[in-house]
């Protein structure tokens, strides 16, 4: 809504020489560094038809205004229209520490008409308002609906189209015609329920017809688009899709999982590729690093080889020597048995049975589309 001309912005106080007797239609208060915050939890908002820095008036207005503490920088108090299922006002203000709007008690800020002189108990706030001017045509239509619901739908100098449809209704025999540029509504239905159309955009109907069958497509056409030949229709129902959609249709993928191609892999670099195992036998490559412990075998070795000595002393000593010699003579090399003849073995495990391959899987039925 275009009130471009209707509105006024400045700092600790408004001047006015053109307003009707009504009330603001919206009005903003933004505390500044140059506001002086009162102590007073109170938000008072005079409107008089002398300036603040002369006497009050006797006709000087006060409107108070309960909040829970001092508004700080930045913070504003706004006095708006609010839509919820009807147009009111309502005093709100937007707290910068706190979720939610703080919402007080709504009065009317009703203007002189003419002139007037619009100030706060908060020296040097900022305030900015919207007014009803002082012209033929606000005096008869302008209100806080229509201003609310034209600055929410519409764009453009307020005029009679906000007010009425005109040339709307036409009698006719079974109800009303209606001639209307735009028309914002929840849903259109039929008493029936057999037509439906909601502002989201869901049409409800019964059958579609045209009067231009030329540039309707077919339903082959339509099924082309959906589903050109090479691709890929998956269900949980075995039935065939050329039953349902035409073309023809051949079983894909059986038994087999899909994988987008990947041309950074070679296993999936090319449409169709197969691959892969239900069940595997692993080489010996592939077996893990591992020891075997062979099982120790005790025993012993008897050796003959020794001679005596006798010392000095005439104790005797039994030494080892590379040859034995006999009173004969003969000398007969040292010897040592076979005694403790034995082996070793390493034990073995596993059967070298295929495992399981398979990841988690769930099955349907694939076709492929091929004409």
């Amino acid at each position: 809504m275009n009130l471009d001309n209707q509105k006024i912005v400045g700092e600790d106080e408004l001047h006015v020489t053109d307003s009707l007797n009504a009330p603001i239609l919206n009005m903003k208060l933004t505390v500044t560094n140059d506001t002086i915050i009162p102590q007073s939890e109170e938000l008072i908002i005079y409107v008089d038809s002398v300036s603040k820095n002369e006497s009050p008036s006797q006709a000087r207005k006060e409107y108070i205004f309960n909040l829970s503490g001092a508004m700080n920088l930045s913070e504003e108090f706004n006095v708006k229209p609010k839509f919820d299922g009807n147009v009111m006002m309502r005093a709100i203000v937007n707290r910068n520490n706190e979720m939610d709007e703080e919402e007080v008690d709504y009065l009317p800020i009703i203007l002189f008409e003419g002139e007037n002189y619009i100030y706060t108990n908060y020296p040097n706030i900022t305030i900015n308002i919207e007014y009803p001017k002082n012209t033929d045509f606000n005096r008869s239509y302008l209100s806080s609906a229509i201003y609310y619901i034209h600055s929410k739908n519409a764009t453009g100098d307020f005029s009679l189209e906000d007010i009425y449809f005109k040339d709307a209704f036409t009698d006719t025999l079974n109800g009303l015609d209606l001639e209307i540029n735009n028309l914002n509504v929840n849903a259109i239905s039929s008493n029936n329920n057999n037509f439906c159309l909601d502002s989201e955009g869901n049409l409800v109907v019964k059958t579609l017809t045209t009067t231009n069958q030329e540039n309707l497509p077919s339903l082959a056409e339509i099924i082309s688009t959906i589903y050109p030949i090479g691709s890929i229709y998956m269900s949980v129902s075995d039935i065939n899709p050329s039953n349902l959609f035409g073309g023809v249709w051949q079983a894909w993928g059986n038994g087999k999982c899909i994988v987008g191609v990947d041309s950074q892999q070679n296993e999936f670099n090319t449409v169709e590729k197969t691959g892969g195992e239900k069940t595997h036998t692993l080489l010996i490559d592939e077996l893990p690093s591992h020891n075997h412990v062979i099982g120790a075998g005790n025993h012993k070795h008897t050796y003959t080889g020794f001679i005596n000595v006798t010392a000095t002393n005439s104790t005797t000593y039994q030494c080892i020597a590379h040859k034995r010699y006999a009173a004969d003579g003969e000398n007969t090399p040292p010897s040592m048995n076979s005694s403790g003849s034995h082996t070793h073995s390493i034990s073995k495990t596993g059967s070298g049975v295929a495992h399981n391959n398979l990841q988690p899987y769930i099955t349907c039925y694939m076709w492929k589309r091929i004409g």
